[in-house]
């Protein structure tokens, strides 16, 4: 009887002990998992122009990647990598296509009244 009594108190005391262990576990993973998280949205201590970012996630894709879209097109590793190319050169395309419009939006109403800039 004094054996189950000494089994159950080491027992009891054991479970703090094991319940630490486990939350330290679970810190290890939720810190690992926000630093993959942060390499790949590439912000953070991680934050790097969108074409470096594409490079630096494609490293991860193996050679049999594939991605299912919602339409039910299939994309391997090459094809994403591309659409991701194909998207950062239309985004330099269209932020260098805003920003002309916007310099002709702002000098319109100054051309209008005849104002020259003294700086052209």
């Amino acid at each position: 009887m004094t054996r189950v009594r000494v089994l159950i108190v080491a027992m009891l005391l054991a479970m703090p002990a094991l319940a630490a262990a486990q939350e330290a576990k679970q810190t290890n993973l939720e810190n690992t998992l926000w630093d993959v998280e942060q390499r790949w949205l590439c912000t953070g201590p991680y934050e790097k122009p969108y074409p470096e970012c594409v490079k630096s996630r494609a490293q991860y894709w193996v050679e049999g990647f594939y991605e299912v879209q919602s339409a039910g097109t299939i994309r391997n590793k090459e094809e994403k990598r591309e659409d991701f190319s194909k998207r950062s050169r239309s985004l330099k395309e269209s932020i260098r296509e805003l920003e002309r419009k916007r310099q002709e939006v702002i000098s319109e109403p100054l051309k209008r009244e005849g104002y020259e800039s003294p700086f052209t």
